[in-house]
């Protein structure tokens, strides 16, 4: 059965940038921006709990208003 999903948060995490990043390590270039930048992942599930359908957003940085870690 087709529904329309209305989205509710349901996580918010946040990986601090890291300090030192050693690019000798063979990274490749998006690995090296989320360990400059840190990654705020964020979870969503649909609100129809017979549904189960669950979507992550990740992007860099920390999320506007947030506090800092």
């Amino acid at each position: 059965m087709f529904h329309n999903h209305e989205w509710k948060e349901i996580a918010r995490t946040w990986a601090p940038p890291q300090k030192e990043i050693s690019v000798r390590e063979g990274k490749d270039s998006e690995t090296i921006q989320r360990l400059a930048f840190g990654v705020t992942t964020i979870v969503f599930a649909c609100a129809d709990a017979s549904c189960g359908e669950t979507k992550k957003i990740e992007c860099l940085g920390q999320a506007v208003g947030t506090p800092a870690a």
